[in-house]
């Protein structure tokens, strides 16, 4: 069943580590995702409208390994 959420800028969707529980489409507007060292963010990617994300945790089975905030 699709849920829609609607977020704010630096609103965290889900994080590093986090067991894995949907996965989304990003409908509008972008998301950063990154992961942390020491307190400092590394952005790997920004996803935007039409794009998935969150969908590797579900595949392997495995927490997630990075984090995601709206832009």
């Amino acid at each position: 069943m699709a849920e829609f959420k609607n977020l704010k800028t630096n609103e965290i969707l889900f994080k590093e580590g986090e067991a894995p529980d949907n996965m989304y489409i990003v409908r509008t507007g972008q998301f950063s995702i990154y992961n942390s060292k020491n307190g400092i963010e590394n952005q790997l990617a920004v996803v935007g409208a039409g794009e998935l994300i969150g969908e590797l945790a579900l595949f392997d089975k495995k927490n997630r390994s990075a984090s995601a905030k709206a832009l």
